[in-house]
Parts: C-alpha cells; sequence; structure tokens
C-alpha cells in the first residue's frame, strides 16, 4: 500500500484516540450531571450520544488500523464486501442519537438547558 494506505493507518490511529477523548468526557460529564454539553465545540449532545460517538470512533478507527499496512491480525477484519457496513453503522446509529437528543431538547426534557425553558 502506498500513500493512501498510511492515510488510512494514521486516521485510524487518529480515530481510536478521538474515541478515547470522547467516551472520557461522556463518563465526565455523565458524573456532573451535566445536561447536554457542546461536542468537541460543536452541537449540544448529551452523555449517551457522546458514548455513541465514541465507540462509534473506537469501532471505525479500529477497522483503518486492520486495514493499513502494518496490519498483521487479520481475524477481526470485516470482509472487503461488507465496509459498507462499517459506514452505514456509524452513521445510522449516530444520526439516531442526534435525533433523539433533538427530541428531548424539544419537549424540554433537559435539565437546565436554556432554549428548552424559552
Amino acid at each position: 500500500m502506498g500513500v493512501l494506505g498510511w492515510f488510512i493507518t494514521i486516521g485510524g490511529g487518529a480515530l481510536i484516540v478521538l474515541g478515547f477523548v470522547v467516551l472520557r468526557a461522556a463518563k465526565t460529564r455523565l458524573l456532573e450531571g451535566a445536561g447536554h454539553q457542546p461536542l468537541l465545540g460543536g452541537l449540544p449532545v448529551s452523555a449517551p450520544t457522546r458514548t455513541a460517538v465514541g465507540v462509534c470512533c473506537l469501532i471505525v478507527g479500529y477497522h483503518g488500523l486492520a486495514y493499513g499496512p502494518l496490519a498483521r491480525f487479520d481475524p477481526l477484519r470485516i470482509p472487503p464486501g461488507f465496509l459498507w457496513l462499517l459506514i452505514a453503522g456509524p452513521v445510522v446509529l449516530i444520526g439516531l442519537a442526534l435525533s433523539a437528543d433533538v427530541v428531548e431538547r424539544r419537549r424540554g426534557l433537559v435539565p437546565g438547558d436554556d432554549e428548552a425553558e424559552g
């Protein structure tokens, strides 16, 4: 593999690190009892949505490493014909989690959220 293989490997490693960072933030926010907080400075999301994003980053990052030029562990690889599931699964999961957050905000179920109160 050439440049693309190394790009996939570096991207996979970065997604794994990002996944751990997001999971740590989700745990911290959950223990603090905070409502919806911005995810990496962006859209306000709940702790379960942060967890979903973190786990998806870990899964996609792992498979990026599994297909990179340094890959030596084949048993947990997704067959190439099913790689579309590796993209579709996390997109659907994160989309549903974000939709649930929007419904919570609209119904005023988020404690301490000024937008829900107004």
